[in-house]
């Protein structure tokens, strides 16, 4: 199984109202940083991975695979 996160508070709450479109907008207005994403997949990456991946932020969302790749795409990370 895979699971794609979205990380931080400001991030999640852009792409929760907006989607994919706000979230770049809001990063050219110096609104919010880019995007961290992180792709979870069971036998691959641990759980100890996913838990630095997300240290030090506040927030998290879960994304589908479609919004995932967007958002790698779109920011090219």
């Amino acid at each position: 199984m895979i699971t794609y996160f979205l990380f931080g508070s400001p991030t999640c709450t852009v792409f929760g109202d907006e989607g994919v479109d706000g979230l770049i907008e809001a990063h050219e207005a110096g609104a919010i940083e880019e995007p961290t994403v992180f792709k979870f997949e069971d036998g691959v990456t641990t759980p100890t991975d996913l838990l630095g991946a997300f240290s030090g932020f506040e927030d998290y969302i879960c994304l589908d695979e479609d919004e995932y790749e967007n958002i790698v795409r779109t920011f090219n990370i």
